[in-house]
């Protein structure tokens, strides 16, 4: 895999096993960045695409309005 994380926005949540979703602003493979949610394992390495529990969409909306 090819990536440069540009920045580290918010932790969403993190799991029993120490993953964490994060609000990241990615490039992949030398590409423009943009913005994704995912899930990271404890090494840092990126794992899937995530989608959001309603507990993570408040921590993205509190996250958004404080930073925006």
């Amino acid at each position: 895999m090819d990536y440069k994380i540009i920045e580290e926005l918010a932790t969403l949540s993190t799991d029993s096993k120490g993953r964490k979703k994060k609000l990241i602003k990615i490039s992949w493979y030398g590409k423009e960045p943009g913005y994704e949610i995912r899930t990271f394992d404890k090494d840092g390495t990126p794992l899937k695409r995530a989608m959001l529990t309603e507990d993570e969409y408040q921590e993205l909306a509190k996250f958004m309005i404080g930073n925006y």
